[in-house]
């Protein structure tokens, strides 16, 4: 067996606000600052569960199907998972971009071949009918989007190969401004379309960004998914696109900027004292619960809202304080016993999950070592039951 060392740092946590210890089992001998950076950080993590707190033995959680999918690479990526199905995200990946893979997880195809290209079918579609489809028009689309998954990107139906990019040109070919949710195609069409800002669809009308934005600050956040988090997010998203390549035409840039100003300053001062969100995350959202219980609202809407802060930039940035309570409830939270492994919990869960995570990867640039420092791990002090090591940094001086 290998000798190891333990080794003690303190980490400043974004998540609690305050200074924490870390105990990382690190092999004798390794020296690399990045090795042991890694080792630290994943101390950190395991304070944040993750989807196999709500994974159900029996498959009834959600989780085997195209939603499902999107929420798994939403929480890990393409990486690796702790799930017995979806072993990785690039497996989750495959299920939404495979046929064959995709027949396999969710039992028949969720795919529909049109003239324009390439679409999913939607779930509980008056037409289709079927079982296997998005929860959300474009749900798909929008998570590659948030992937980074370029657009030349294969998809395989059979012997024949399509790509992204057929997906995009069934949405815009479909897309109307009157839909039943455009929050997914907007963030998709974000990411896909500019540096264009027009598309025209299969009736021969030319749309907008600007006509889009302007739309979608005119939506009754009332009837909207996720009590309207989602549209707030695909404004920022549109916001974020134009500042790298300008889509929007004066005026609606200006009303954009407004409204997000406007929503900004109202999360401030609806956030609960212990740091969430009702369903009244903003003044034209009412505070209706329908069936659901005020900790599921509060837990769906608070880890959709700071996901939408986090996609904020350094122009809009919150105070740090609203931050903290949002990120510490929503830490409390993920273990509380309200949430069970139904499948009812999966996307705000997911949501929660990964806003704390994003929060982790801030933990690595506010750790005390970084990628210049050195450690020495003395074999004399190993040898007389010495745990601690010497912390060295490039600047020379000792820890």
């Amino acid at each position: 067996m290998n000798a190891r060392s333990t080794l003690l740092v303190f980490f400043l946590s974004p998540l609690a606000g305050q200074w924490i210890v870390g105990a990382a089992s690190i092999p004798m001998g390794i020296t690399n600052s990045k090795v042991i950076l890694s080792s630290l950080t994943e101390v950190v993590k395991a304070d944040i569960p993750t989807l196999a707190r709500i994974a159900n033995p029996e498959g009834r959680d959600g989780m085997r199907s195209l939603s499902g999918c999107c929420h798994i690479l939403l929480v890990y990526g393409r990486g690796p998972t702790d799930l017995s199905y979806f072993t990785s995200g690039e497996l989750a990946l495959k299920a939404l971009m495979d046929e064959q893979t995709a027949v396999a997880a969710f039992g028949k195809s969720p795919f529909v071949r049109t003239r324009n290209g390439l679409r999913y079918f939607l779930s509980e579609d008056p037409v289709f009918n079927s079982d296997v489809g998005e929860a959300h028009q474009d749900q798909c689309l929008a998570t590659f989007a948030a992937l980074g998954i370029p657009v030349e990107a294969p998809i395989r139906t059979g012997s024949h190969s399509y790509s992204i990019h057929d997906l995009v040109s069934e949405s815009v070919a479909s897309f109307s401004l009157d839909q039943k949710e455009l929050a997914w195609t907007a963030i998709a069409f974000a990411k896909y379309i500019p540096p264009k800002t027009d598309w025209t669809n299969r009736f021969r009308q030319r749309i907008s960004f600007s006509d889009l934005a302007e739309y979608l600050l005119r939506r009754d956040l009332n009837r909207e998914s996720c009590a309207g988090t989602h549209i707030l997010q695909a404004l920022i998203q549109i916001a974020q696109a134009h500042s790298n390549s300008p889509i929007l035409n004066r005026r609606a840039r200006q009303q954009v900027d407004a409204y997000l100003q406007i929503k900004l300053q109202e999360l401030v001062q609806l956030q609960q004292s212990d740091g969430s969100w009702t369903k009244q995350w903003c003044a034209s959202v009412h505070e209706d619960l329908g069936s659901v219980t005020p900790f599921f609202t509060k837990f769906l809407v608070t880890s959709h809202v700071l996901e939408a802060i986090q996609m904020l930039g350094s122009a809009r940035e919150l105070p740090e304080a609203v931050h903290l309570r949002a990120r510490e409830w929503l830490r409390h939270s993920l273990t509380s016993p309200e949430i069970r492994p139904d499948g009812s919990w999966l996307c705000p869960f997911a949501h929660a999950t990964k806003s704390l995570s994003e929060v982790q990867r801030v933990t690595e640039n506010n750790a005390i070592i970084n990628s210049n420092t050195t450690f020495h791990l003395p074999s004399s002090e190993v040898e007389h039951g010495r745990t601690g090591p010497t912390v060295e940094t490039q600047s020379n001086k000792k820890l």
